[in-house]
């Protein structure tokens, strides 16, 4: 019993340990996608 509930808390911290990283990958790309213009003023167009 005490064997199969620390697998289960392995396993589960584990999968915390995914998603934490697979949040940091989306907040990176959700930074560099923000558009910012160099001096105060609004972005007429943007290319690319």
């Amino acid at each position: 019993m005490r064997n199969k509930a620390q697998e289960k808390l392995n396993s589960i911290l584990a999968e915390i340990e995914i998603l934490e990283q697979s949040e940091v990958v989306a907040l990176d790309r959700v930074n560099r996608t923000l558009i910012r213009s160099p001096v105060n003023g609004i972005v007429q167009r943007v290319l690319a």
